[in-house]
Order: structure tokens, then C-alpha cells, then sequence
């Protein structure tokens, strides 16, 4: 019986090994997805021409594109980070007052079929009679 007791033991010392690497394993630590929830609070607040990617494995959200003003960029960190709560947001928006001015409300990047985004909705101008 020694060697059968001497089995058990080492079965269960492996066991208890084995239980947290498959517990790490099965859960791969990446961040939820929340692209979509900061797209949409960006755009909520004007300001949908902020590009953004996610970094799930390491957690970080990144803002990129051109904002008119320093506020602007600070609010657009302020709300991914209230939308990712998660994440760590790598705010890299340009602020260009001259630029901006002139610039459309819509997405500069148009719609992404790999973040399930819509484009803004575009207002044409009615033909004058």
C-alpha cells in the first residue's frame, strides 16, 4: 500500500498545482470590452471624432485624433475613463484650435464593421428651388 498512498499523494500535490494554472488559463485576464461604451459617450458629448483602440490584454484605452481645446481633450479622458473604469486611458488627442474649426461633427475615421459602430448620421442640404 506504501506505493499506492505514495501515488495518491503525488496525484494530489499535482492537483493542487495544476488547479490554479488551469484557473489562470481559463480565465485569460483580459479587460471587458468597453470600446464600444466610450464610442458612445464621445459621441453623446460632440465629440465623435475621437478615434479610439483597446488594448485588452495590457488595459489600455487610447484616444487619438484633433480636439479645439485643452478642456476638450480632458473631458474626452474624463469619459472614457467614466465609460472603461477599467482601463488606463493613453490620452494622445492633438489639440488644434485653427484646424478644428472648420471640421464636420461626424467620425473622421468613418464606420468600423469590427467595432459594430455606426456613422453619424449626415444632414444633406435641401436642394434650393
Amino acid at each position: 500500500m506504501t506505493n499506492a498512498n505514495g501515488f495518491c499523494k503525488l496525484l494530489l500535490a499535482s492537483a493542487v498545482v495544476a488547479a490554479p494554472t488551469c484557473t489562470s488559463g481559463c480565465h485569460n485576464g483580459s479587460h471587458p470590452d468597453d470600446k464600444q461604451a466610450v464610442y458612445n459617450s464621445l459621441d453623446q458629448n460632440d465629440l465623435a471624432s475621437v478615434i479610439v483602440s483597446q488594448d485588452r490584454d495590457n488595459g489600455v484605452i487610447k484616444l487619438t485624433g484633433i480636439v479645439g481645446s485643452q478642456a476638450r481633450k480632458d473631458h474626452a479622458q474624463q469619459l472614457a475613463q467614466q465609460a472603461a473604469p477599467g482601463y488606463r486611458i493613453d490620452n494622445q488627442l492633438t489639440v488644434d484650435q485653427t484646424s478644428i474649426l472648420n471640421a464636420p461633427s461626424t467620425p473622421a475615421h468613418g464606420p468600423n464593421p469590427t467595432d459594430n459602430r455606426t456613422a453619424s448620421a449626415v444632414v444633406k442640404a435641401k436642394p434650393k428651388k
